[in-house]
């Protein structure tokens, strides 16, 4: 065989074999792995923003630990975490590529697009956890108020929240206020559907303010000044 159609030969093979690892593209978004199969366990991060990781048996491409997405989503929702949420806690092996997080989104340095999952034989499987997506406030509750603390010193960022009416817990409290984290770092909280906000104080480091009846913080500032441990107090009250 000719050096030339050696030469081919190889290159062909390298491409056809693809890259191991993700690639950074300064000249547009990252390039994807081709489908790996790892090993891990996996492990549900219950933080600010909520995310299923798989802890790796061995480090791939630098990380001990990927971001598991399905449907191509980037965070923890209903389209890509039903099925990965049975698996928390038991050994997988899992095939899909590997990707570079292209917005703050993501909660890890590399994500893994799940293809497929294969739990070990002495998985036990977890229940789903909790759906609040269809709770609604009591009839009987016209206005209350909401406490949020945030310990954003912590991997990710952790939050606590209350819902109170007078002297009453509202539980859930899912069903009564709402937050997101934006690829950006900006917060914003919410009262349930049919309320409006009608007074909140905060931190002031986290600089809170009003946006179309959200309140919206800034916790990245507030950290920047030392400052991690950050609260929200707001009252709702039906429209």
């Amino acid at each position: 065989m000719s050096r030339f159609w050696l030469v081919l030969l190889f290159a062909t093979c390298g491409s056809a074999a693809g890259q191991q690892c993700p690639k950074d593209n300064p000249s547009g978004p990252p390039t994807d792995s081709i489908s790996r199969t790892l090993s891990g366990v996996v492990v549900y991060h219950d933080e600010l923003r909520r995310w299923f990781g798989l802890q790796l048996t061995k480090p791939v491409c630098g990380s001990h630990e990927v971001q598991l997405l399905k449907s191509g989503g980037f965070e923890v929702d209903e389209a890509n975490a039903r099925e990965i949420e049975t698996f928390r806690g038991c050994k997988v092996t899992v095939t899909g590529p590997l990707g570079i997080p292209g917005t703050g989104y993501y909660s890890a340095d590399l994500y893994q697009n799940v293809d497929r999952i294969q739990p070990a034989a002495d998985c036990v499987l977890q229940l789903h956890l909790p759906d609040y997506s269809r709770a609604k406030p009591s009839p009987s509750i016209d206005h209350y108020r909401v406490s949020m603390r945030i310990d954003y010193a912590a991997r990710g960022g952790h939050i606590s929240v209350e819902a109170r009416s007078g002297r009453r817990g509202l539980k859930p409290w899912q069903a009564y206020a709402s937050y997101w984290l934006t690829g950006g770092y900006a917060f914003y909280a919410n009262c349930a559907k049919g309320f409006e906000v009608t007074k909140f104080t905060g931190t002031p480091e986290a600089k809170p303010w009003a946006i179309d009846n959200q309140i919206a913080m800034d916790p990245e500032s507030a950290a920047e000044k030392h400052v991690t441990n950050i609260r929200l107090d707001y009252s709702c009250r039906r429209e």
